[in-house]
């Protein structure tokens, strides 16, 4: 069953293109990752500095097995374009549901 780890993250004045760029190359390189099931990037439309990064995995011990895979430049690429560390964004795991 695929999960979700989404995760809201709100770039730092004037970094909104800086985190847009950072994101887009994080989920190269998560899409690459053993287990990765795709990657959804969405931009608020009413808040330009809110982004949102849907991370779907097989499963969420996929995602555990794959932390620490992805280069600390990349990383810190978008750390910098937040203003702060990817520890302290907020995220946590969804589920798929079937729908009628």
């Amino acid at each position: 069953m695929t999960i979700a780890r989404f995760y809201i993250m709100e770039a730092g004045e004037g970094r909104e293109t800086a985190l847009e760029v950072a994101l887009a190359t994080l989920a190269d390189k998560i899409r690459a990752l053993p287990g990765s099931a795709g990657i959804d990037l969405l931009h608020d439309g009413n808040n330009a500095s809110r982004f949102i990064f849907i991370e779907k995995w097989v499963s969420s011990q996929a995602h555990q097995n794959a932390k620490g895979s992805v280069d600390k430049e990349t990383l810190e690429a978008v750390s910098t374009a937040c203003g702060k560390p990817p520890e302290s964004f907020d995220g946590a795991y969804f589920h798929y549901l079937k729908t009628i």
